[in-house]
């Protein structure tokens, strides 16, 4: 996203993969939907085609090896991330509706909520056996002093709502092992993978825009950028 956005000439600063301040926040999210469109998947291989058989395979099988045996690798996707950044002019504000936000919602976050918002049917367990279900919580951490983590965790997947510079409000839907999103995991699947990510992060800010809507504005927690 940062190439395509320099090659755009959207200006933007960033901490981590995060970004902070952006000139054109419609062009860049225009670029962030591309990322997970299906033509997406062709170039992924094809760099990932370049790497394998030029960089590393080649130490095992040189190129004319490679074409005589028809040697070929398939792709997969093992963990993803999908983040929506909530651009605040003010830090003050961004940190009066987080605060209260974590507030009112860590004592309403129970199991059928937690399945919605996952998109399950079920708690997450092993081998399907109830009675050794995976990792199930809503947690309120903070590392540091000057930042607050709300985590959801639904056995491998994992949402999570945190302040980022001064004026960035994030929210992540992260999947640890693409086979508990039962939508498969090869290369192919990706733009499937993003879009129950997206879900996920929808249903996480619609159920905190619902919360309590006196202090939290008509459209305030919409006004998100995806990242």
């Amino acid at each position: 996203m940062a190439a395509a956005a320099q090659a755009a000439g959207i200006a933007f600063g960033k901490q981590g993969n995060c970004f902070t301040r952006i000139t054109d926040p419609a062009g860049l999210a225009q670029i962030a939907d591309t990322l997970s469109q299906p033509a997406t998947t062709g170039r992924l291989v094809r760099v990932c085609d370049r790497w394998i058989y030029t960089a590393c395979l080649c130490f095992g099988l040189d190129l004319d090896e490679q074409q005589r045996t028809g040697f070929r690798c398939g792709y997969s996707v093992y963990q993803a991330e999908y983040g929506r950044h909530l651009l605040f002019r003010v830090g003050a504000q961004m940190d009066q509706v987080f605060d209260r936000v974590v507030d009112r919602t860590r004592s309403r976050l129970d199991v059928p909520i937690l399945r919605t918002l996952f998109g399950a049917k079920q708690r997450p367990a092993r081998n399907g056996t109830a009675d050794l279900s995976l990792h199930l919580a809503a947690v309120i951490e903070t590392p540091r002093y000057d930042l607050t983590l709300c985590k959801l965790h639904f056995g491998n997947l994992t949402s999570k709502a945190y302040t980022k510079g001064e004026h960035v409000l994030r929210f992540e839907a992260i999947v640890h092992n693409t086979r508990q999103l039962s939508c498969g995991r090869v290369l192919d699947h990706l733009p499937t993978i993003i879009g129950r990510l997206a879900g996920m992060v929808d249903r996480f800010t619609t159920t905190l825009d619902c919360v309590d809507h006196t202090f939290i504005g008509d459209g305030l927690m919409r006004r998100g950028r995806r990242g």
